[in-house]
């Protein structure tokens, strides 16, 4: 990582006499310290007792008194004994005396009395100063919702005012804060000294309950999932939320949180998969409660209105700090829309100052906006990455709320939640959507006074950038330039803040064309002046030539001339990809088939404004598009029946149905009124005389049940697979015999949650299932099966533990593989057996296709990235027959705006 520099005041404040200090901060003596020190003070005159003013800093029941020259030991003596006062300190070398005074005399009159004295030069109060430093977390300038300076395309100053809020307080160490959420990774390297640690039970005996509260070993929170004492998160999103909250700051790692210093108690309610239940966050909400917790951050939501919850909450005696919700919607969501006084309510703002476009709001329940669009914070492992959501807006105010605790000690919950909400800046954007207004202000909450002495002192200009010849891919250019320092080419002034950099295909970048040219996200942080950087540029176009500059940017949003501009070139692009839908929220269920003489892509879709199922097909120009069904919206499965050559769909919302294209148009089948659960997946395949059959979870009283629906000709028939089995995702295929093989989701242990990936198949005219791979590891997430059409070979892809899985089952036995970090997994397979893996990615976020390097053998993958996007739900993969190419589709959220729907080809082997 790289470090860079801001100048932010930190207390505790270092009282000084006119003397230059060494000054060493405690618990951070490597820090960087300016002792280039000045103070707010000129003559005698401005400092005499009518010139002191309320704002002004000094130590009370002090002055230091500078007598002119000649000044006698006697008479300093006669003044010293006529104000009582006692010596603490004296400089002779300045002829600087440093008094004490007596109780009941103030500086102000001190200092009038002294100024009348002919022996006195100047008496002044004995001013208290701060250390300016320099928090040297590397990835700060990527934290727009702490201070923008529009490094990422934002409106300078739309922020939180973090940075000046520092200047009044960074330590919340004596608070206690509880994150109710997926649990926190309290080994994270930014996280784990503001761990909270339980004092009755950390240095007690280890399977004892020492503090007698009901929990075993609760030494940093508890898992009120699987009720033990490890609340780890196996999510990621506790995490995220504890670093935006108290990320550590100053210490050269990481990311920095709202206040610096604080103590995160981890209360894991939600599990992997950031589902969680009532009676859990009950528990949750009242152990906080039970141990003094005085805030809770509560970034999760949705469910049923709960007098339960409520009742829990509102006696909790904490600040119940809650999200708002991310459905673009003033209808209340809760817990965040409880009417209860301690609960503050926190929708999301960008990084422009206006409502997040997915932010929930409501003028008499969302309470105030904090920033929640791109929020760059900690995840497990000691990695970070960016996520949105008002998710990301609660923790913000979370922070500021243990700030105002610990600057104003003895406040009750609903007094903090004044303070906060009377200390927002009004914004025309928040105006009559939330109670207050307005957007987060952390400075203003905690009493922040004037700004700091402006910097007007731009960075100087980088002026040898280059590109890294040979390093160009079909999408990414490298390339290096030397750092610059924060003020023109003194390097006495540390690095700067951020670097802006943007590119052209039209003509090389200069100053008059600057604002039209395209922002390049993913900067790094600024070194130290003259140390060289580097940065890898990604999402670009295949075989397209580009001009690129960059301006370097400080603290203070002081911004240097243009770069030089150089010339790069990407290599032409392996991958055709386009869009089939932009026109709203589409593609939350689609499936992809290739048509059987064409081979051109088609995607059956669900469209979720009008609630219809859609059916596109490519026609080598365009895509045409037409309403297939108007009804169950979900599961959608799509195949080419065979005899015909004509598409058929499965899909279900409640009620499971077959719709099929004649030639002239469509038609749907009601196959089963009560069934098909509305989260789940269908699967259609046809059998080897062209007969369809549909696998699908059924629902029945308060259980679900995987079935199996054909029709041989006759009519519908169903039948049972397995009674009981969770089986949300689910995917169907023939054997070499013309059996149906199902591989689907399951929970094993009974919580309601999927754990485990199974295959089902017929045996002696029976059903039989088996576990697919290995037992112990969390499966059964974007299930998809495959037969090898040669060998018969079974083969599943799917999520385990965060990871893609491939696995096949060869001669009775299964053997596993896998194949990257990843999710949202599908699979297909190409005449001659080779498997083809669509999948998504994080860090940075991409659409991704893995094929094996060598047929027949699963150890090495060949991984190859389609598009670098953030992928939205499960993508579908098809391989044509004729060259053995890929084709797949996929959701790109689009910045978590809107929801585009995609697809692409490889083009070349």
């Amino acid at each position: 990582m790289t470090v860079r520099k801001y100048s932010w005041l930190m207390k505790p404040v270092l009282f000084v006499s006119l003397l230059v200090l060494n000054l060493a901060l405690a618990g951070n003596a490597a820090a960087v310290v300016d002792t280039d020190l000045s103070m707010n003070q000129g003559s005698a005159e401005d400092v005499s007792a009518g010139n002191i003013t309320d704002t002004d800093d000094f130590v009370k029941g002090e002055v230091l008194v500078g007598f002119k020259p000649g000044a006698s030991a006697r008479a300093i003596g006669q003044i010293k004994r006529s104000l009582k006062v006692s010596s603490e300190k004296s400089f002779p070398q300045i002829r600087v005396r440093h008094w004490k005074l007596p109780r009941g005399l103030s500086v102000e009159k001190a200092i009038a009395i002294l100024m009348k004295n002919p022996s006195v030069e100047y008496a002044e109060p004995n001013y208290i100063f701060s250390a300016d430093i320099y928090p040297d977390d590397p990835l700060l300038s990527e934290l727009w919702g702490m201070h923008n300076v529009g490094q990422n395309g934002g409106l300078p100053d739309a922020d939180i005012d973090a940075a000046e809020a520092w200047d009044v307080r960074t330590d919340a160490s004596g608070i206690v804060v509880g994150i109710i959420d997926t649990g926190i990774d309290p080994l994270h390297e930014d996280l784990a000294d503001n761990i909270w640690t339980n004092p009755g039970e950390i240095d007690g005996d280890t399977g004892v309950d020492d503090d007698g509260n009901g929990y075993v070993d609760d030494i940093w929170g508890w898992d009120f999932v699987n009720d033990d004492n490890d609340p780890f998160d196996d999510n990621g999103h506790g995490t995220h939320v504890a670093g935006t909250i108290g990320g550590i700051g100053n210490n050269g790692t990481g990311v920095v949180g709202v206040v610096w210093s604080v103590k995160l108690m981890a209360l894991k309610f939600l599990d992997a998969s950031g589902g969680g239940e009532t009676d859990d966050a009950i528990e949750a909400v009242l152990y906080a409660a039970s141990m003094g917790v005085p805030i809770t951050n509560n970034s999760w939501g949705g469910g049923k209105k709960s007098l339960s919850l409520q009742s829990a909450i509102e006696s909790s005696n904490s600040l119940f700090v809650a999200s708002a919700g991310n459905w673009n919607t003033s209808k209340v969501q809760y817990p965040a829309g409880y009417p209860s006084d301690n609960i503050i309510s926190v929708a999301a703002s960008d990084a422009n100052d206006e409502k997040a476009s997915f932010s929930n709001y409501g003028s008499r329940w969302v309470d105030l906006a904090a920033p929640g669009v791109d929020i760059l914070s900690s995840l497990p492992g000691n990695t970070y990455d960016y996520k949105s959501g008002t998710s990301m807006a609660a923790p913000h105010v979370t922070g500021v709320a243990a700030m105002v605790m610990a600057e104003y000690s003895g406040l009750l919950p609903t007094e903090v939640k004044s303070f906060i909400m009377d200390s927002v800046d009004p914004l025309p954007a928040f105006e009559g959507i939330t109670v207050s207004g307005g957007r987060l202000n952390v400075n203003t909450a905690v009493g922040g006074g004037s700004q700091p002495e402006e910097d007007t002192t731009a960075p100087a200009a980088v002026t040898d950038l280059g590109y890294v010849l040979d390093s160009a891919t079909t999408t990414t250019v490298e390339l290096f330039w030397t750092a610059t320092a924060d003020d023109g080419n003194d390097p006495a002034s540390g690095p700067a803040f951020h670097y802006d950099l943007r590119y052209r295909t039209d003509e090389a970048i200069t100053i008059s064309n600057w604002d039209t040219a395209t922002e390049v996200d993913g900067e790094p942080s600024p070194q130290s002046p003259g140390a060289t950087e580097t940065m890898l540029v990604a999402n670009l176009e295949g075989g397209t030539d580009y001009y690129l500059a960059l301006r370097v940017v400080d603290e203070a949003g002081n911004t240097s001339e243009v770069s030089n501009s150089v010339a790069a070139s990407t290599q032409a692009s392996s991958w055709y990809v386009g869009i089939v839908n932009d026109s709203g929220r589409t593609g939350f269920s689609k499936s992809l088939a290739l048509h059987p003489v064409s081979e051109y892509a088609a995607i059956a879709y669900s469209e979720d404004e009008t609630e219809d199922v859609i059916f596109a097909q490519w026609d080598g120009n365009t895509w045409n598009k037409e309403i297939a069904a108007d009804t169950a919206r979900a599961g959608v499965s799509l195949q080419f029946n065979p005899l015909t050559n004509y598409p058929s769909i499965s899909h279900a919302w409640s009620k499971l149905y077959f719709t099929q294209y004649d030639g002239s148009g469509w038609s749907s089948e009601l196959i089963e009124r009560k069934a098909a659960s509305v989260d789940s997946e269908t699967s259609l395949a046809f059998d080897h005389d062209g007969n369809p059959c549909i696998a699908y979870r059924g629902i029945s009283g308060q259980s679900s049940d995987l079935k199996i629906a054909c029709n041989y000709g006759s009519g519908w028939q169903i039948e049972y697979v397995q009674n009981g089995a969770a089986a949300r995702y689910i995917s169907m295929a023939f054997d070499l015999q013309g059996n149906p093989v199902i591989a689907y989701s399951d929970d094993v242990d009974g919580d309601n949650r999927i754990d485990t990936t199974k295959l089902a198949y017929r045996e002696n005219g029976s059903w039989v299932n088996q576990v697919v791979g290995d037992p112990e590891k969390a499966a059964g997430v974007y299930v998809s099966l495959v037969i090898d059409p040669d060998t018969g070979i079974h083969m599943v892809a799917d999520r385990a533990n965060s990871l893609v899985r491939f696995s096949w089952l060869d001669e009775g036995v299964w053997h596993e593989q896998i194949v990257a970090d990843g999710g949202d997994t599908n699979m297909a397979i190409v005449a001659t057996g080779v498997p083809y893996i669509s999948f998504s990615m994080n860090d940075p976020y991409r659409m991704m296709v893995a094929r094996p390097v060598v047929a027949g053998s699963y150890d090495n993958w060949d991984i190859q990235t389609v598009e670098y996007i953030d992928v939205g739900w499960r993508t579908s993969i098809a391989v044509k027959s004729s060259d053995g190419l890929p084709v797949v589709s996929y959701g790109d959220w689009n910045g978590f705006t809107d929801y585009i729907l995609k697809w692409a080809e490889r083009l070349t082997p």
